[in-house]
């Protein structure tokens, strides 16, 4: 009798650290694939997040080439004289009379 319940008891051990080891290890593995799908989503989020900000530089630059241009185009269309002559200078043997608006004149 006090063998049978010797080895009662045995079997009883081992079958609950087998089942400790068994809960353990499956703890263990679902854990290991949490980690992992956190990391890989992390990663495409930090992905994602430069893409984006790549695309937001490209199109500030492609903005900042724009204005760049239309500030050339207002400089070019602005600098030009009237009669269409490129050069700054003003001409001494022309009438200055005629190069003003009026308003001038009134004084």
């Amino acid at each position: 009798v006090v063998v049978v319940v010797v080895v009662i008891i045995v079997v009883v051990v081992v079958v609950v650290v087998e089942v400790i080891i068994v809960v353990v290890v499956v703890v263990v593995v679902v854990v290991v694939v949490v980690v992992v799908v956190v990391v890989v989503v992390v990663e495409e989020e930090e992905e994602e997040e430069e893409e984006e900000e790549e695309e937001e530089e490209e199109e500030e630059e492609e903005e900042e080439e724009v204005e760049i241009v239309v500030a050339v185009v207002i400089y070019f269309s602005l600098s030009k004289n009237d009669d269409g002559d490129d050069d700054d200078d003003d001409d001494d043997d022309d009438d200055d009379d005629d190069d003003h608006c009026g308003v001038c004149k009134l004084n």
